[in-house]
């Protein structure tokens, strides 16, 4: 009989929606020297900048990183990104509730 074998433990990276040109490239650089499994994108408190975001998108998505969205899973939807980071924090709900009503909209009838 052969061990198991265990998927190995990976990395997430943790980066601004609002970054410089200079942080974006350094992220692009240690995606491109790890093996990383995704990069969690944090708001700030100022407005969210979509373009921004989505070019950070694209850029994860292009080393076949999955990105996730901090705390909207609305804005994590719109702008293709592949999740939502929810925090424990009970302030969250709302974003808690739309995520668990679009998983129950879909979830099979029981038979």
């Amino acid at each position: 009989m052969m061990a198991e074998v265990k998927h190995r433990c990976r990395l997430y990276f943790q980066f601004p929606t609002h970054a410089p040109a200079t942080l974006a490239a350094q992220l692009a650089q240690a995606m491109a020297n790890t093996d990383a499994a995704c990069v969690l994108l944090c708001r700030e408190e100022s407005a969210l900048d979509e373009a921004e975001a989505s070019s950070l998108i694209d850029l994860v998505h292009g080393h076949g990183l999955a990105c996730l969205i901090e705390q909207d899973a609305g804005y994590a939807e719109r702008l293709g990104a592949d999740g939502v980071h929810i925090a424990a924090d009970p302030s969250f709900t709302p974003s808690r509730a739309s995520f668990s009503a679009r998983a129950q909209a879909s979830a099979p009838a029981a038979a």
